[in-house]
């Protein structure tokens, strides 16, 4: 059986002063044919749902 991808370890919460840069260390087993996909979300304190930023 074909492993399903993973991640090798917990991805950090970072929290940085507004126009900063944030840079995440992301390790994944098994990748296979698959491909990581990274995108910035937010989640606001009024919301129930992530808010995507770009």
């Amino acid at each position: 059986t074909a492993y399903q991808p993973e991640f090798s370890e917990p991805i950090a919460n970072l929290t940085v002063p507004v126009g900063r840069d944030a840079t995440f260390k992301c390790v994944v087993q098994h990748l296979g044919g698959y491909r990581v996909s990274i995108f910035n979300m937010l989640l606001m304190g009024t919301q129930d749902t992530p808010t995507e930023v770009n």
